[in-house]
C-alpha cells in the first residue's frame, strides 16, 4: 500500500498543460490557414473572395486538421500512459525503501537487545549504566585538567592544556569507548591530538579505580567508587568499569549513523522527518546523551549537519547534559554557522524545534 506520506505523481500537471496550450495554439494557426491563402493582399482585410476558392482551401486543410486532432488523441493517450509508468516506477521505488527502511529499523533493535554489560545490564537499560560511567569519567578527566593547569602556573615544566569543553568530552569518550589497558592504550594513543603525559596520569587514576573495585566487588554486588575531590566525585556500579566498549558500541553507532544517512538521502520523499521520528522513537533519553557526546569523537554528526537535518538527538533531557558542552549552546553555534544571517529569534524558534526540553525563559 502506499504511503500516505510520499508525493503522488499528478497525471495532468504543469507540464501537460504547457503542451496543451502549444497544441491549441498550432490549431488555432491551422485554423486560419483557408483565409490566408486565399488572399488577394498578404494584410489582414478580408476582401471578396470566391466561394470555391475557399472550399477548396477548407478542404484541403480539413484533413491535416483532423489528422493533428487523431494525434491529439494519441498524444494524450501516450502521456496517461506514461505518468501510469512514472507512477509505478515511483511505487516501486518507494516500497523498495519503506522494506530496507524497516529492515534497517529491525536490524537496530536487535543490535539494541543485544548490548549487554557483564551479564547484569542489557537493552536500552545498559545505556543509563553506560551513561554513568561516562558521566564519572568525564568529571574525572575535567578535574585533572584543572588541577594539571594550576600545577603549569607554578612549575614551569609542566606544559599549560587549551582544552575547551568539546575537547575535554572528546578526551573523555576515548578514554570510555576504549577503556584503560595495554590494548586500549594503542587504540586512544592511536587516535588524534592526545597529550601522552595527561592521558597517562589520568588513565592510572581510572586503573587505580578499576582495582579497586575488582578488590571490593563479589557476587555482582554494588561497589560506590569514590575520586578524591571537591565535592567528591562517586559512581555506584556493579560490573567491571573503564573496561572499553568497543565491541558494544562500535557497531551500535556505524549502524544508526548510516540509518539516518540513509533517510536523508532519499530525496523524492515527501517528508523524510516522518521517517526521523519513527527512527528517533526507538532511542531513549539515555541513549540520545551517548550519541550527542559520542559526536565530539566521530563529528560526522556536526560536519554532515545530520543534527540539524535529522533532529535525532531532540529528546536529551537537559539537566542530565550539564557536563561538558551545552547542547543548547552547541547547537545554537550550529545554526549560526549553517546560516550566519539568521535573525536572534529565528535562532531561538530553531533551537525550540531541534532540543525538545529547551526553554528560552529559562536560558534569561
Amino acid at each position: 500500500m502506499k504511503s500516505n506520506r510520499l508525493k503522488e505523481i499528478k497525471t495532468y500537471d504543469k507540464e501537460f498543460w504547457w503542451y496543451f496550450a502549444g497544441f491549441c495554439g498550432l490549431v488555432f494557426l491551422i485554423s486560419w490557414i483557408p483565409l490566408i491563402l486565399t488572399q488577394y493582399s498578404w494584410g489582414f482585410s478580408i476582401g471578396r473572395i470566391d466561394a470555391n476558392e475557399i472550399g477548396d482551401a477548407i478542404g484541403g486543410t480539413l484533413g491535416p486538421m483532423v489528422a493533428l486532432l487523431a494525434s491529439a488523441l494519441t498524444f494524450l493517450a501516450f502521456w496517461v500512459q506514461y505518468k501510469a509508468n512514472q507512477q509505478q516506477r515511483y511505487d516501486i521505488k518507494v516500497e523498495r525503501f519503506e522494506n530496507k527502511f524497516y529492515e534497517m529499523l529491525r536490524l537496530h533493535n536487535d543490535t539494541v537487545s543485544e548490548i549487554e554489560i557483564a551479564g547484569r545490564h542489557s537493552g536500552r537499560k545498559a545505556f543509563i549504566y553506560l551513561f554513568d560511567e561516562f558521566r564519572f569519567v568525564y568529571r574525572i578527566v575535567e578535574h585533572e585538567y584543572d588541577k594539571w593547569n594550576s600545577r603549569s602556573e607554578v612549575h614551569a615544566q609542566v606544559a599549560r592544556l587549551s582544552y575547551d569543553k568539546e575537547k575535554l568530552a572528546e578526551f573523555a569518550y576515548k578514554m570510555f569507548f576504549f577503556g584503560v589497558g595495554e590494548q586500549s592504550d594503542k587504540a586512544t594513543m592511536h587516535t588524534h591530538n592526545v597529550h601522552t603525559p595527561f592521558y597517562i596520569k589520568t588513565r592510572n587514576i581510572l586503573k587505580r579505580l578499576q582495582n579497586e573495585y575488582r578488590r571490593q566487588s563479589g557476587n555482582g554486588s554494588y561497589v560506590k567508587l569514590i575520586y578524591s575531590s571537591y565535592p567528591p566525585i562517586d559512581l555506584d556500579i556493579n560490573y567491571v568499569p573503564f573496561d572499553g566498549h568497543v565491541s558494544k558500541l562500535g557497531h551500535y553507532y556505524r549502524h544508526l549513523y548510516q540509518t539516518v544517512r540513509f533517510i536523508n538521502q532519499q530525496e523524492d520523499l515527501e517528508d523524510t522527518y516522518s521517517f526521523m521520528k519513527t527512527l528517533r522513537a526507538q532511542l531513549s533519553n539515555h541513549e540520545q546523551l551517548l550519541l550527542y557526546y559520542n559526536s565530539f569523537f566521530v563529528d560526522l554528526w556536526w560536519t554532515e549537519k545530520l543534527f540539524l537535518i535529522s533532529r535525532i538527538v531532540k529528546n536529551i533531557p537537559l539537566y542530565l547534559s550539564d557536563i561538558g558542552p551545552d547542547p543548547v549552546e552547541r547547537f545554537r553555534k550550529a545554526i549560526k554557522i549553517e546560516n550566519p544571517k539568521i535573525s536572534d529569534a529565528s535562532v531561538e524558534e530553531e533551537l525550540g524545534e531541534l532540543l525538545e526540553w529547551y526553554n528560552p525563559a529559562n536560558e534569561n
